[in-house]
């Protein structure tokens, strides 16, 4: 089993991308916590199979919130002890996109007139279970006044 590795914590917390603590406890395995979402708790046999699942599950409760309209808490710095598990920039991207378009109080309609597609164009983009190109998803964040700031994160 690979074992964490323990980071300090930093000033900037990465969208998307929530602070995890990993515990050992046999004959469990690997439990994954988030302090931010304290309903989620993942158990592993191994360390990469609870990051991947962790991963997934995270990728899952975004979607589900993008979908019903819900609000994700802030992630919170990481304090001692913890990592970060985020979720592919595809999925993080869409969040942003429907954070932006709530902010903007701006309807799918409006969001298809500004990027010259049609309304179920503009739904596909949204929609955090269809596959859209970051190049499409920067575009939309562009025509509502946003850029992506890509940072790294070393993990080790």
């Amino acid at each position: 089993m690979n074992s964490p590795k323990k980071r300090k914590p930093s000033g900037n917390t990465p969208l998307f991308t929530f602070a995890a603590k990993i515990t050992s406890s046999l004959p469990e395995g690997v439990i994954v916590t988030f302090r931010d979402l304290p309903e989620l708790k993942i158990v592993e046999k191994t360390y990469d199979e609870a990051i991947a699942a962790s991963r997934k599950c995270l990728e899952g409760v975004i979607a589900t919130s993008i979908k019903k309209g819900n609000l994700l808490p802030t992630p919170s710095s990481l304090i001692e002890g913890e990592i970060y598990i985020g979720v592919p920039i595809q999925m993080a991207l869409k969040g942003a996109l429907n954070i932006a378009m709530s902010q903007a109080q701006l309807t799918k309609v409006e969001l298809a007139r500004r990027l010259g597609v049609d309304e179920k164009e503009a739904r596909r983009i949204l929609d955090p279970s269809h596959p859209t190109k970051v190049s499409t998803l920067e575009r939309a964040l562009a025509v509502l006044g946003f850029a992506i700031e890509l940072g790294l994160i070393n993990l080790d």
